[in-house]
């Protein structure tokens, strides 16, 4: 449901590996769009654009009916991910050359292809410790992130990850086909951490019209101080299986 000026026109859209797809106008004050069936993950947008000179859109109630297929994401230490570099042959294969430019364990004093840069008034920046990238975050820094660089993925994908989380903090991985906003962002389940500092293995879903990630952390409120530890970045096929 959704209620706008005269000057807005509403599109919801369809992403996945092979691009982008509209669905259907928002043409009235109940909008009902048939999303077709996808093997491979998909993403669903909401694009409001002016007609003429500016206008605002309200959207509310949003509902999906129909059965959909688990994504797998699993809170755990074990991530699934196999050895065996063979997958179905129904599942395309990621380019080998970009999961080597997505994947680092920051085992050898760098940042791998990845940059950390300040956020706004936030002095924070992810820097490599011990073998993992590594951030402090307070109250006066409360915001700290590192981005990939730009790639050019040909099929679906998974960017697994390791993290450890000290003190209060919410963590977001961040495709640019959609917005930096991190509403729109993964937001890690950080709340089903424990609360002595352990390794914990999580992924994010990575199409071919993302270009690029970014990793931000934010301090909660109310918190005064918190560590964060990434680590173990490796792209595999949407089946868990190694790339590269």
């Amino acid at each position: 449901m959704f209620h706008r000026s005269n000057d807005i026109n509403l599109q919801i859209l369809v992403f996945w590996w092979r691009g982008t797809k509209q669905l259907g106008p928002g043409s009235a004050e109940t909008v009902l769009v048939e999303v077709p069936h996808y093997e491979e993950p998909i993403r669903l947008g909401l694009k409001a654009e002016p007609i003429y000179g500016e206008g605002f859109v309200a959207i509310d109630d949003i509902q999906l009916e129909g059965q959909v297929c688990s994504s797998g994401i699993a809170f755990s230490a074990n991530s699934g991910i196999s050895n065996t570099h063979t997958s179905s042959k129904n599942v395309p294969s990621p380019d080998a050359n970009v999961c080597r430019l997505l994947s680092c364990d920051f085992d050898h004093g760098h940042m791998c292809l990845y940059e950390s840069h300040r956020v706004a008034s936030s002095v924070s920046m992810f820097k490599v410790y011990n073998g993992t990238a590594r951030t402090m975050l307070f109250e006066r820094s409360s915001v700290c992130m590192f981005e990939s660089p730009i790639f050019q993925l040909n099929a679906p994908a998974r960017l697994h990850f390791d993290f450890v989380i000290k003190g209060q903090v919410q963590l977001f991985v961040c495709q640019d086909s959609v917005r930096r906003e991190l509403d729109s962002c993964y937001k890690v389940d950080t709340k089903k951490t424990p609360e002595a500092p352990t390794r914990m293995r999580d992924f994010v879903e990575v199409l071919p019209t993302d270009t690029k990630l970014y990793v931000i952390t934010k301090l909660e409120k109310g918190s005064r101080k918190a560590t964060v530890q990434v680590d173990n970045l490796l792209l595999t096929d949407s089946e868990n299986h190694r790339i590269c």
